[in-house]
């Protein structure tokens, strides 16, 4: 946050008439933790644990956080269930998933609200035109409502797990123009 004030602070003290900063979206709501926990906690079988949340995740829609919720813990149970075949042990391993998921996430929402306060301390501390814009509320607004902003699902993806959207096509194998994603892939919304 400091860096980032500094910057802006630097801009406008060498004459730029107006900076536009963004806050920081919750990277707690993006694929990307659910994959890391599942590469964290199935390593030796991540690749097919993978594959096996994702497509839990790109068989639904998620009009609500509710369903979200539902959703990312299904697809962590389903990937759960590659990691033992064992119905009791990959219970177990699904609750763990979900328990760890859970948490991050909120940690991840604390972080980054902390993140975009701290930076609006920082700007407020100099002077200039500085035009904040809310990219994080508006980003949980598309979770909660993402009808409104034209995505079906806001948990899954349309690129193949491992893709990057900066290579991705629509016309390569794996892609899911089944529904409209809010992220192209783990990280990047669409």
């Amino acid at each position: 946050a400091a860096a980032a004030a500094a910057q802006v602070h630097s801009l406008l003290n060498a004459g730029a008439g107006t900076v536009i900063v963004p806050t920081v979206p919750n990277i707690g709501s993006t694929p990307q933790l659910m994959e890391l926990i599942i590469q964290q906690a199935l390593s030796p079988v991540q690749g097919a644990a993978i594959q096996a949340a994702y497509a839990t995740l790109s068989s639904v829609a998620t009009p609500d956080n509710a369903s979200r919720t539902q959703a990312i813990h299904a697809a962590l149970t389903a990937a759960a269930k590659q990691g033992s075949a064992i119905p009791q042990v990959q219970q177990a391993i699904a609750a763990q998933l979900i328990a760890a998921y859970d948490g991050l996430s909120t940690q991840a929402a604390q972080l980054t609200d902390f993140y975009n306060q701290s930076e609006d301390r920082l700007l407020a501390q100099g002077s200039g035109n500085i035009v904040r814009v809310d990219v994080n509320k508006l980003f949980a607004e598309a979770i909660a409502n993402p009808a409104q902003f034209g995505f079906a699902n806001t948990a899954g993806m349309a690129c193949p797990p491992g893709v990057s959207s900066a290579v991705c096509r629509s016309d390569m194998p794996g892609f899911d123009a089944g529904q409209s994603y809010l992220f192209s892939d783990h990280f990047h919304p669409s």
